[in-house]
């Protein structure tokens, strides 16, 4: 029986050690994928913040390019604010802001990306942890089953009787 005994402790230990050791790896497999979800934040908040600068950076284009056209119609003796170069300056302020409407879509499209992609690793890493979980408890039960084999089979080469209930 001893031999037996030894058989089915090393394959209870093996089993516990093992089913330790997916969790483990589950758990940090979750770890990296909430890391990597946090940076996907930091990208999604940055494309934001450069969308905003690039308005404001698209809003003084377009105000320099306005007065631009002013001073040289100005410099022509023309009376800028009336008939077509009065026009001509709101066809430009308004192109201007359709361009900074584009770029704020573009960075809420960008930063957009960016949670799907946070979310897609959170969601990955909770599925690795309850498959690490899953997996550890079915190696847990295979252990059991294994020593459960072991130990009956021992008994019975060894001439003992097992006792089931």
């Amino acid at each position: 029986m001893g031999v037996t005994a030894a058989v089915v402790g090393v394959t209870v230990g093996s089993g516990l050690y093992s089913a330790n050791a997916q969790r483990k790896a589950g758990r940090q497999q979750q770890r990296v994928a909430d890391f990597n979800a946090r940076v996907a934040e930091v990208q999604a908040q940055d494309a934001i913040m450069r969308g905003e600068f690039d308005v404001q950076r698209s809003w003084q284009d377009t105000q320099r390019f306005v007065g631009a056209q002013r001073a040289a119609a100005a410099g022509q003796n023309v009376i800028v604010d009336q008939d077509s170069v009065g026009a001509l300056v709101d066809e430009t302020r308004a192109i201007g802001a359709k361009d900074m409407e584009t770029l704020r879509y573009n960075a809420a499209m960008e930063a957009w990306g960016y949670r799907v992609e946070g979310k897609d690793q959170s969601m990955r890493g909770q599925i690795a942890r309850r498959t690490a979980n899953n997996q550890a408890m079915g190696t847990l039960i295979t252990s059991g089953v294994q020593a459960y084999q072991q130990a009956v089979g021992g008994a019975r080469t060894s001439g003992m009787t097992w006792s089931r209930g």
